[in-house]
């Protein structure tokens, strides 16, 4: 998927196994149960929803964030290093590019 532009896509469950998603802007596009193993990342916006369903193993590249992560009936929005870790923790290997300030 290269310089794809998606809004408020359903994706839940898809699977994006091996996909190389460059330069794409995703806003609103749901993930939760998404499979992005072995994925590779390069300069997208990700403002996309996830979930402890959704699998990361292998994801790799750049990204800029947030990412809101649902767990059970509660939410929360990640970024800069923490949505790095976030990934790391699920085993991906993803730079997560800063936010201006």
């Amino acid at each position: 998927m290269t310089k794809a532009s998606l809004q408020e896509v359903d994706a839940s469950e898809a699977g994006f196994r091996g996909t190389r998603i460059m330069g794409a802007s995703l806003f609103g596009v749901d993930l939760r149960g998404a499979d992005l193993t072995d994925g590779v990342l390069f300069q997208n916006t990700f403002k996309v929803i996830v979930d402890d369903r959704t699998v990361v193993r292998g994801l790799t590249g750049t990204v800029f964030g947030p990412i809101t992560v649902f767990s059970g009936t509660s939410s929360r929005d990640l970024a800069d290093a923490e949505l790095g870790e976030w990934v790391a923790e699920r085993g991906g290997r993803v730079q997560v590019i800063p936010r201006a300030r």
